[in-house]
């Protein structure tokens, strides 16, 4: 008789602090501080009545632990109780398509073939058939679904999950999603036609205690930060970033917003590798580019109204890359969700470049105009900084 204990089946497993990278995951890390999924919202997923689908979103901004802090309360809970954890089941969004014609039995017993050795789907789903034969007192299955967003080219989600609330399993699967917000809400329009409906909560970033404890972790003084640095480090992702980057950046000068800026899309490429496009080079030239119309509207007196859609994002990054769609619609979600743009109050696709984003579209337009002025290179530089003189933006360009 095979000892069924609950256990997380997924590739790789690490359960730790926020903001730490793993193949599973958004983030993870070695053991640390972590952020525990709320118990009042665990025991309404897991009660024996209620709701059976729970979606993890963030607060606005990526990179916030949404993964991990199902997993860190995963682990507190197995340490504590395992008998009173239902099989888990951790996979990727990417790639997770049911076939229209598997039965939700058989697309259980091959999420969980594909993880545990020794056993076929034959017999995963001749076990998840007895479990699921009496009424359900609790789930007896938790299937927790990372990155919804990672999987741009397909939106349907109802499709794989209505079946594993219905067809005998209602009441026995209970299921967890990550995602994030703007492609949650955009995207998948919350997946309103979901029964039960799907019940979101948001993960926030660092609290000020948090914050703390990574950089005691990690060695890192506070006071040699500056309070706008700590801001952004709230987000787990850049706060990681900065810790990864630290040795590399202390040899070129000091932790800076301006330098954890630029290396940001570098950062996510080596996340996403071949899944996202353009290249920094090619996204730099992008910013460059907004960086000229954003100056030229200035001079114009017609900065306030300066906007970009979706479509001028997809194709001005297009025009750069040459990349496809389903790379173009990734690095559109990363640069809606990931702090690039804020949206024009009022439209949900009318957006304008983040106030703290400005300065680097616009150094990297003057580094293209001083570029291809050779010779006339000073007196294109006054030429260009004329209508920023006195003002903020024209100092900030000259921080980066």
């Amino acid at each position: 008789m095979l000892n069924w204990k609950p256990c997380v089946l997924t590739a790789m497993l690490w359960v730790g602090e926020r903001g730490v990278y793993g193949d599973v995951a958004e983030s993870g890390g070695a053991t640390g501080c972590a952020v525990l999924l709320n118990e009042i919202v665990v025991r309404r997923l897991l009660a024996d009545a209620g709701t059976r689908i729970l979606v993890r979103t963030d607060s606005g901004a990526e990179g916030v632990g949404k993964t991990w802090s199902f997993l860190a309360w995963w682990q507190e809970k197995m340490a504590a109780s395992p008998d009173a954890l239902p099989l888990t089941i951790v996979v990727p969004a990417r790639g997770l398509v049911a076939p229209p014609l598997m039965p939700p039995h058989r697309f259980l017993a091959k999420l969980i073939a594909q993880r545990v050795p020794g056993h076929d789907e034959d017999f995963w789903e001749r076990r998840i058939q007895l479990w699921t034969r009496a009424p359900a007192q609790a789930p007896r299955i938790l299937l927790v679904i990372d990155g919804l967003n990672q999987e741009v080219n397909f939106t349907d989600w109802q499709k794989v999950i209505q079946p594993l609330q219905a067809g005998g399993l209602e009441g026995h699967v209970a299921i967890a999603l990550t995602c994030r917000t703007e492609y949650w809400e955009d995207d998948l329009k919350s997946l309103a036609n979901l029964l039960p409906q799907a019940w979101p909560v948001t993960v926030e970033d660092f609290t000020e205690t948090e914050l703390d404890e990574m950089l005691a972790r990690h060695r890192v003084p506070r006071s040699e930060l500056s309070e706008e640095l700590l801001k952004l480090m709230a987000i787990p992702r850049y706060c990681q970033l900065a810790i990864q980057q630290r040795e590399h950046l202390q040899a070129s000068g000091d932790i800076t917003i301006e330098r954890l800026i630029y290396e940001d899309w570098r950062h996510r490429l080596n996340l996403h590798g071949s899944n996202l496009a353009p290249s920094s080079d090619d996204f730099h030239q992008f910013l460059a580019q907004e960086g000229s119309r954003l100056r030229s509207a200035i001079e114009d007196g017609a900065d306030a109204e300066l906007h970009l859609t979706r479509k001028d994002m997809i194709e001005a990054l297009g025009s750069e890359s040459g990349a496809g769609e389903p790379a173009l619609r990734t690095a559109l979600s990363e640069i809606i969700s990931g702090n690039w743009v804020d949206r024009v109050p009022g439209s949900a696709h009318r957006f304008r470049l983040r106030k703290d984003r400005v300065p680097l579209a616009l150094a990297l337009a003057l580094i293209t105009d001083l570029d291809q002025a050779g010779a006339g290179r000073a007196d294109r530089l006054a030429q260009f900084m004329e209508p920023l003189r006195g003002t903020d933006r024209g100092v900030d360009i000259l921080r980066w």
